[in-house]
């Protein structure tokens, strides 16, 4: 978590990225958050063009990835895409092309990971802002996060899927999370 800040260069982190990344995409490593953000403090996007399209590649897969986990049993449990979303965008200036996939993922999973990051989020949300500790090192991320989320769209998104919610908690919990999109967005 030190290099390139207190000892070594780009040159040494990008030495141990690969076995660090690995281990973020397994879960095995804490604070993947401080991690990507070192991406930014290198500044990865002026590295070459395979090491960046390599960087870029496995945040599209892991963001992926994690989308299409099995469905979340308990929205009250800490939010794994909300851990990740933030975590990407310590490394991204753009979070377009991961909120662009997850809303056109038409899969019951990614509506229930939007249900849990909604109410993960959802004290901040209503102050129009996202809760994480790092989104206060991104504002312009957490802002796109912001508005992507009040966008009528995501409740709509919502609505639709407790709609057709056979299970009464989970369809319960669906309508929450649509029914905080709406007050926040008042």
């Amino acid at each position: 978590m030190k290099t390139m800040t207190t000892w070594g260069d780009d040159v040494d982190f990008k030495h141990f990225l690969p076995r660090l990344l690995e281990l973020i995409a397994h879960d095995q490593l804490s604070s993947a958050e401080s991690l990507l953000g070192k991406l930014t403090y290198g500044q990865w996007w002026s590295w070459p063009d395979q090491e960046y399209a390599a960087v870029d590649a496995f945040l599209h897969a892991w963001w992926d990835d994690v989308l299409a986990r099995e469905e979340v049993k308990d929205p009250w449990e800490p939010c794994e895409v909300a851990t990740v979303l933030e975590g990407i965008a310590q490394a991204s200036h753009d979070l377009t092309p991961y909120l662009t996939h997850w809303a056109e993922m038409n899969t019951p999973f990614a509506v229930q990971h939007l249900a849990a990051f909604v109410l993960s989020e959802a004290e901040g949300l209503v102050k129009g802002q996202l809760q994480g500790a790092y989104w206060t090192n991104r504002p312009a991320q957490a802002q796109q996060v912001t508005q992507w989320l009040l966008d009528s769209q995501q409740q709509a998104r919502l609505e639709s899927a407790a709609h057709t919610q056979t299970d009464t908690p989970r369809r319960e919990w669906l309508e929450m999370a649509a029914y905080t999109l709406s007050v926040a967005k008042s």
